[in-house]
């Protein structure tokens, strides 16, 4: 329940804080629960798939028309395979980190004509995170190394009782076809010996810029640290094939951004996100002891008036004049 809570908590500010960055684009979102000492990692994977046929080749004849969405969802625990698997590519960039738990949404969807195949896939991971904090003499910090992570091959889960590889572009390619075979034999004999067919997808490397260059905001209405980044190059990959008179391309893309929330302000050093006191807190120190000074002034003032108001009036008046 705490984490079903959560999560529609992380939802809602992601969504918000995503609201002016790429709606088309991949983004990996991280909200830290330093009380916890695990953080929420939200990684969606939106990949476009482009494949370009002569209008008079048999591949038109066979795809024009094609309109076809896919989707599942499961979840996985921290034993499984999946789980460690994906817990594999995250510790390629930070080997402490465990991932306790995920659950996976995957869509695509593919719409033809007589000379073009669009494929889109979304995919959608979501993982509880720990072995990330440590407590320092600056404050509380969680190392954000594994924030650039890729996973640089398979990726299979069980969706809908059939095992699918949920990251590389062959796999992806292939999906809507598993069924039709003149149109998955062309497609591996155009493609499946270059390079773009075992290309990642979940590729989030564009990212890996020390946390100390992303742009960071601090609310104090919320007391909630936010650091972003964008990719500045969307990734594009183009590869072709010819026979005869015939010529066919195959292009993919994707573009990252990223969102990491801290309750709390934090500073970032390098790949590490340091919480510490806000500048309100360590002020409010001085102020409050400024206070406490003044009030005890006031009530020393006043007991000296009580007690210089028990003598005679004339020494009052004479004391007030002095004052």
């Amino acid at each position: 329940m705490r984490h079903a809570a959560l999560g529609l908590v992380v939802l809602a500010l992601v969504l918000l804080t995503l609201s002016t960055a790429h709606v088309r684009g991949s983004t990996l979102s991280v909200e830290l629960q330093p009380n916890m000492r695990e953080a929420l990692m939200a990684a969606s994977s939106l990949t476009q798939i482009t494949f370009l046929y002569p209008a008079n080749s048999s591949l038109s004849a066979l795809l024009s028309g094609y309109n076809d969405t896919l989707s599942w969802s499961t979840q996985t625990s921290h034993n499984d395979d999946a789980t460690k698997a994906f817990q594999g590519y995250l510790n390629s960039e930070y080997k402490n980190v465990t991932v306790d738990n995920m659950s996976v949404q995957f869509l695509l969807n593919a719409v033809a004509n007589s000379t073009s195949l669009v494929i889109e896939k979304k995919v959608e991971i979501s993982a509880w995170i720990t072995g990330i904090f440590n407590q320092t003499k600056s404050g509380l910090s969680a190392n954000l190394a594994w924030k650039s992570f890729v996973v640089t091959g398979r990726l299979e889960f069980d969706l809908n009782n059939q095992v699918v590889d949920i990251n590389r572009v062959g796999s992806t390619l292939m999906l809507p076809f598993s069924t039709q075979a003149a149109i998955a034999g062309s497609l591996l004999t155009m493609f499946d010996n270059q390079k773009v067919w075992g290309e990642s997808t979940i590729n989030f490397s564009s990212l890996n810029a020390p946390l100390s260059q992303w742009h960071r905001t601090y609310s104090t209405n919320s007391n909630t640290t936010i650091f972003t980044r964008s990719s500045k190059a969307l990734f594009n990959m183009t590869t072709s094939f010819t026979e005869g008179d015939e010529h066919y391309e195959l292009m993919v893309s994707y573009d990252p951004s990223s969102t990491i929330i801290v309750p709390g302000y934090a500073l970032a050093s390098g790949n590490y996100v340091i919480i510490v006191r806000s500048p309100s807190e360590t002020f409010a120190e001085p102020e409050i002891a400024g206070v406490v000074v003044a009030l005890v002034t006031v009530i020393a003032i006043s007991a000296v008036l009580l007690l210089r108001a028990a003598e005679p009036t004339v020494s009052r008046v004479f004391i007030n004049q002095t004052l």
